[in-house]
């Protein structure tokens, strides 16, 4: 969570704050892809396997 605030809701505050919120997603939809879904998520996903579903 504290990732995507910084990384798409910081950036875009003044947009969504305006009503431009599907743009201001428009807009961040690659960053989200490829700095919160990709490499990051990932990780979590196998920390979490590691530590609660290891079976």
């Amino acid at each position: 969570m504290i990732r995507f605030n910084q990384l798409i809701t910081l950036p875009l505050v003044d947009m969504i704050e305006h009503g431009r919120a599907d743009q201001a997603w428009r807009d961040s939809a690659p960053t989200f892809h490829s700095k919160t879904l990709g490499p990051h998520f990932e990780n979590r996903a196998r920390e979490w396997t590691r530590a609660f579903a290891p079976a």
